[in-house]
């Protein structure tokens, strides 16, 4: 059940999840998971974790019952797809990576202010939960904690934590870019919410990678043999892939569940940024002018008049887009944990609905472009002015809806 839906003998019973806020650590909100959240909902003690864990380094069978055939069992640790094999990736719901040659499966969570991290390894018959009830710092702790635990026991093994670093002279220009997480909505109004690049990569003089993905910076080097393949001081690789034209379309990550699909120039966050700004700036002309000619500067024709209230009609217009897109962001910024199953707010939907409204606006004003160019006759610098409005209006339109910011369904 959802924390909040927990009887009082059970609720007791809960650690209480931990932030850090303004300097200080105080108690956070429970995530209440449902449909639109990526999560299993699956709630379980640190016991039952080791029980789980016994099954799978038993191939299948605990305390003596078997409960899955070994050949069952053996499909369930191997990998849905063959593309990177010497790479992170999946295997059957398993993160699946290696550390020091040592293969590594299990999974990681996160409910905003509790961090969890599973891994076990069947050739050395070890596993490690591990456990926060706070969400700063992420994954780092437990990460670290089952990093040190693991390195340890390959040790103790016999195994060696040294890492071989290998340089190229080849030309690693091609990797260079940046790319973007792909666990992220693609098809709803939240595709924007993943507007920003997670990934980039840099060739570094000494033949090797700069990497830096969600914030953290490494170093990668050439892996022998691999193509595509690097790895970092801590034994861990990233891989790329490339498209049937040969070309680097995607960044895999250390962790084998995370993807990161390279950004092309339209995907970039100043691709709307750029339009959006130039749309404020000639809306704001556009109200001015009007205010200025105002009983001042009647028009001297009808295509005259009829170009003036076009623009004033479309500048009032997306003056009133402009405020339901503040309203939406603050609805947004007001967003927690404990409010996802509200989610989305009714700023947001009416925000996403008002993009058919700036779509007919963009229509009207186009409308009018060639009579204002024949039989206003304008300045010059108006009918510029009115053309360059015209033209950045379908621009933005059309990034809105690259991102999914109306004519996408909300959730």
């Amino acid at each position: 059940l959802p924390p909040t839906q927990l009887d009082n003998d059970m609720a007791v019973r809960m650690a209480t999840g931990l932030r850090r806020a303004a300097g200080q650590i105080e108690s956070g909100d429970q995530m209440q998971i449902g449909p639109f959240a990526p999560a299993g909902g699956i709630a379980a003690s640190a016991a039952d974790m080791g029980r789980w864990m016994r099954f799978h380094l038993n191939g299948g069978e605990l305390d003596g019952k078997r409960l899955m055939s070994e050949a069952t069992h053996a499909r369930m640790l191997s990998r849905q797809f063959t593309d990177r094999p010497g790479a992170p990736d999946l295997a059957h719901g398993f993160q699946n990576y290696s550390i020091h040659g040592v293969g590594l499966f299990g999974h990681g969570g996160s409910t905003g202010n509790f961090n969890s991290l599973m891994l076990f390894a069947p050739e050395l018959g070890f596993g490690i939960f591990a456990s926060q009830n706070s969400g700063s710092g992420s994954y780092s702790t437990v990460n670290l904690l089952s990093r040190l635990m693991i390195e340890r026991e390959i040790e103790s093994n016999g195994g060696s934590i040294e890492v071989e670093l290998n340089t190229t002279e080849a030309d690693l220009i091609e990797y260079a870019g940046d790319y973007r997480n792909n666990r992220r909505s693609h098809i709803t109004l939240t595709a924007a919410f993943g507007i920003q690049p997670t990934a980039s990569v840099q060739a570094a003089d000494d033949g090797s990678l700069i990497t830096t993905i969600n914030g953290n910076t490494d170093r990668h080097y050439p892996v022998a043999g691999m193509e595509d393949t690097f790895i970092n001081a801590l034994g861990q690789t990233v891989h790329f892939q490339r498209d049937d034209s040969g070309r680097i379309i995607v960044l895999n990550d250390t962790s084998g569940v995370h993807s990161h699909e390279r950004v092309t120039a339209r995907g970039m966050p100043w691709a709307i940024l750029l339009p959006a700004l130039l749309v404020v700036g000639l809306t704001i002309t556009t109200l001015l002018g009007f205010w200025k000619r105002f009983r001042r500067q009647p028009e001297t024709t009808d295509a005259g008049r009829r170009g003036a209230r076009r623009a004033f009609v479309t500048a009032v217009g997306v003056s009133i887009y402009g405020i339901l897109a503040l309203v939406a962001l603050l609805a947004i910024s007001r967003i927690s944990v404990a409010t996802l199953s509200d989610f989305p707010p009714t700023a947001l939907t009416m925000f996403s609905y008002a993009g058919w409204g700036l779509l007919i606006l963009t229509a009207l004003l186009l409308s009018g472009l060639m009579p204002v160019w024949r039989g206003s006759e304008w300045t010059i610098r108006r009918r510029l002015h009115y053309t360059a409005y015209a033209l950045a209006l379908p621009i933005l339109c059309a990034q809105l809806w690259h991102w999914n910011l109306f004519g996408a369904a909300l959730i």
